[in-house]
């Protein structure tokens, strides 16, 4: 059976990844970001949505349903933050995301 705690373990979890995403936004929005802050925060992004996704299940499971819909409006705030964060973050790099591989060929010609 899941607990509350470890619901509210989740809400901090997804928080400070979102937070850590806003703070690093500012510094690629600036363009003084290089690839490597761009993986990162894309990586944190993927964590939050996974977080977000598992958060979403255990609230299924939770047995008092009343303490359960407290957490529908803070999943879907989550949900919302993500999708802004990644959109910020596509005009932020013009909208073309570079991949390992388009780096490894640019950067050695190979792949």
């Amino acid at each position: 059976m899941i607990s509350l705690e470890h619901l509210y373990s989740l809400e901090s979890e997804i928080k400070s990844a979102l937070g850590e995403v806003q703070k690093k936004l500012v510094t690629v929005c600036a363009g003084s970001a290089d690839n490597k802050e761009i993986d990162n925060i894309s990586e944190r992004l993927n964590y939050a949505k996974v977080k977000i996704r598992l958060m979403e299940l255990e609230l299924r499971q939770i047995q008092d349903r009343q303490d359960g819909r407290k957490f529908r409006p803070i999943v879907k705030s989550f949900e919302d933050q993500v999708q802004e964060y990644n959109q910020q973050l596509l005009w932020a790099i013009g909208g073309k995301r570079i991949t390992q591989a388009e780096r490894l060929r640019e950067k050695y010609g190979m792949i």
